[in-house]
């Protein structure tokens, strides 16, 4: 077995990392309300929140899977299509879902919450809020995201340098 080191399969070995990074957030989503308990004391509106986060997070589960499969079985061979369902899945599922709701919180950071941003990212634990952590994960994920898709252009868009998809 060869392994070919060509921008499709670096792409393909990012949009994997990312993809799998955002499996265990989804999975707690999805078994958000799962406490009986918990969801007897809760008011309507908290119940439909966690009724639609743990919705949320069955189908992003489904969404990943789906996502796995498309680079492992087209994308990887260069098939068109792919590449736009890779754009399409970036742009329409992981952009809101990850980096717009962080987006509504117009102001710049000083440099002391800069550094609290850089402290959530691992370089340092002490004093990092949760929410600041979760930005620079969302943040992080998203960025490796885009890499992988701009990085193979080239290799799907430039003539000659794709597979048939209608191959008889």
């Amino acid at each position: 077995m060869r392994v070919r080191h060509d921008a499709i399969f670096v792409s393909s070995v990012l949009f994997t990392i990312a993809f799998l990074c955002l499996i265990p957030p989804m999975w707690s989503n999805a078994q958000v309300g799962r406490d009986k308990a918990a969801l007897a004391e809760m008011d309507a509106g908290w119940l439909l929140y966690v009724r639609l986060l743990g919705v949320f997070g069955v189908t992003s589960l489904a969404v990943i899977f789906v996502v796995l499969i498309v680079i492992w079985m087209g994308y990887v061979k260069r098939v068109r299509w792919t590449w736009f369902v890779m754009f399409i899945i970036v742009w329409v599922w992981a952009f809101p879902s990850l980096v717009l709701p962080y987006l509504g919180v117009p102001r710049m950071l000083n440099l002391a919450e800069l550094r609290r941003l850089l402290n959530a990212a691992g370089w340092n634990s002490e004093g990092t809020s949760v929410l600041a952590r979760n930005i620079v994960e969302q943040f992080l994920i998203f960025s490796l995201m885009l890499i992988a898709l701009i990085l193979p252009i080239k290799s799907f868009f430039k003539p000659g340098n794709q597979r048939q998809t209608n191959q008889a």
